[in-house]
């Protein structure tokens, strides 16, 4: 993807973002379908997604289509929901609605943010994407506030629960 990205091949590289978001979409589709969920899988599923558009937005941000913060509250948000869920003591992941909706929009970006840089390079558009990036950096940066403070909120009612 870089490399297509990088050598002006918008077609390849449009290409193979939809090929990610098809297969992430008919992996969740079919996995569900078939009761085939587990809690590893759904993290594995969740790594993926989270290295991708790590990885674009950072390519993104480097060519000054993203603001260079996207990737690194991305990363950020992603261990904090790996971590906040529990999910190395084999809990499952805890959603939020918020973070779902971040996570859709993380596509939407990166996908745009590959169509900017190949066909539509204009100021004004290149502006209102990176005013959309930050947008999405503060939803993010609310989103991680948000499940902190359901996290102590949880962690306060079972202190007084056990007294």
């Amino acid at each position: 993807m870089a490399w297509a990205m990088l050598d002006d091949r918008g077609a390849l590289a449009l290409g193979l973002f939809g090929l990610v978001v098809i297969s992430d979409t008919l992996d969740g589709f079919i996995a569900r379908r078939m009761q085939q969920t587990t809690t590893l899988g759904t993290l594995f599923d969740h790594g993926a997604d989270a290295t991708f558009v790590i990885s674009v937005t950072a390519l993104c941000a480097y060519l000054g289509l993203l603001p260079w913060f996207l990737p690194a509250v991305i990363t950020v948000a992603f261990i904090q929901y790996v971590l906040d869920s529990h999910v190395l003591s084999g809990a499952q992941l805890r959603p939020s609605l918020i973070g779902r909706w971040n996570g859709i929009s993380y596509f939407v970006v990166t996908g745009c943010a590959i169509f900017v840089h190949h066909y539509a390079q204009e100021p004004m558009v290149i502006s209102l994407l990176r005013a959309s990036g930050w947008l999405l950096v503060a939803s993010t940066v609310i989103s991680i506030g948000e499940r902190a403070f359901e996290l102590m909120r949880t962690r306060r009612f079972r202190a007084r629960s056990l007294r």
